[in-house]
């Protein structure tokens, strides 16, 4: 019996370090510049699987992030950084939604972001949803330094589960951390602890009431306390709808707006219609390729 339970042993941990080798280790470094009256990508490094392509757009420069692995695996480890220097202009966004497949308890994988906005800069941070598969373990963290007269605008969409697929019952971890600092003060903190059984924490009435997604939106700007009443009025038809529940608020130079629903297509149609208000243009080109 010991003999069967060594070969068992061996094999599995030959199998993990084959796993090891495939492991992502990667991401993107970008440079943003301006350069007369426009924004250009001055320089970029693609790492492991992740590349990134310019749509052409006449109003603001567009960074297409683009994973080619087809989503997060257990273990990977990716970081994206994205510098704007004096007075840059440009959205970040994907082609697609984000995948993070199921995954052993000791195989998280991690997703750093650091956004780096020089003075004067704008920078809007729109990717498409991340999907939490069964058994998915993430962690992800945002850190953001930016300059007074600067503007950041961060779009996140979380679903739990694959819920066109019936995958309603998941278990994981996802940890999501974000800090803003603003002329080194920090103006935003927010930390999500999700770890067992997600579905059966999300059905909480105090935590999400049973919604199979959430959207976070986060506009820092001089004028954000400006937006807010354009923002309800663009978000005013969705008010009543049936499994959607959300609410914005500003103060200070923020404007916060938090959001939950049974569909995430519901919330799709959300994001999509506070764009406008608050990056003061229209959704990301590549969402409708």
């Amino acid at each position: 019996m010991s003999a069967v339970i060594s070969l068992c042993d061996a094999r599995s941990t030959a199998a993990r370090r084959r796993l090891a080798d495939i492991r992502v280790v990667g991401g993107l470094e970008l440079h943003l510049e301006r350069r007369g009256d426009a924004t250009v990508l001055a320089r970029q490094r693609e790492r492991d699987g992740y590349k990134v392509r310019v749509p052409r757009r006449r109003d603001r420069l567009e960074v297409a992030m683009i994973n080619t692995g087809g989503g997060i695996a257990a273990g990977d480890r990716v970081a994206v950084s994205v510098t704007a220097g004096d007075g840059a202009a440009a959205t970040l966004t994907a082609p697609a939604a984000e995948r993070v497949y199921g995954a052993a308890e000791d195989d998280t994988a991690t997703y750093d972001v650091s956004l780096t906005l020089a003075p004067g800069a704008s920078l809007h941070w729109l990717p498409q949803d991340t999907i939490l598969f069964n058994r998915a373990r993430l962690k992800r963290r945002f850190t953001v330094d930016m300059t007074g007269d600067g503007e950041l605008l961060l779009a996140e969409t979380i679903v739990f589960g694959r819920t066109a697929h019936g995958e309603n019952e998941i278990h994981g971890t996802f940890r999501d951390d974000w800090r803003i600092r603003r002329d080194g003060r920090l103006v935003f903190a927010d930390a999500v602890r999700l770890d067992g059984a997600i579905s059966t924490i999300i059905d909480e009435p105090a935590v999400a009431g049973g919604a199979a997604a959430a959207t976070t939106i986060v506009l820092v700007a001089p004028d954000a306390g400006d937006r807010l009443a354009p923002l309800r009025a663009a978000l005013a038809h969705l008010e009543g709808r049936a499994g959607l529940a959300f609410g914005a608020s500003a103060w200070d130079g923020r404007l916060l707006v938090r959001a939950l629903a049974r569909r995430s297509a519901d919330l799709r149609g959300l994001v999509e219609a506070a764009i406008p208000p608050l990056a003061r243009s229209t959704p990301p080109r590549v969402w409708n390729c």
